[in-house]
Formats: structure tokens, sequence, C-alpha cells
């Protein structure tokens, strides 16, 4: 049974990959039901550039892993 508890998660709580992994995994276990928009990806995508270029990464490796990983 899925759970009917909606939780939006916000870019804050997607990009540490850590505190996501964990949110993705109890949602996963049918805790809650996950939600998000397009802006919060667009931030979060923004956000995950930011941390990329900070580490000598591009952004486009970034944009890559933010989109489909």
């Amino acid at each position: 049974m899925i759970s009917s508890f909606g939780v939006v998660l916000d870019a804050c709580a997607l990009v540490p990959a850590s505190l996501c992994d964990a949110l993705l995994s109890a949602a996963d276990h049918r805790l809650f039901r996950p939600m998000w928009s397009d802006a919060i990806l667009d931030e979060m995508e923004r956000n995950v550039a930011r941390l990329f270029e900070r580490y000598g990464r591009s952004a486009e490796d970034a944009a890559y892993i933010a989109r489909y990983c």
C-alpha cells in the first residue's frame, strides 16, 4: 500500500547526497510519497553545478548527474 502522506522534497533536501538517499529510501519503503516540482529540480541542478565547479568538475557533468542519476 502506498502512503497517502505526501512530502515535498525541496532542493535543500535533494542536494546533500546522504540526506537525499535517506529520504528517498524512506519513500521507497512507502513511508511517504515524495513530491517535487520542475522549479525544485532546476534549483537542485544549479546547486549541484556550483558544488561540482567548486571541486574542479564541469557544469555539464553536474547537470547530467543532477538530471539522470
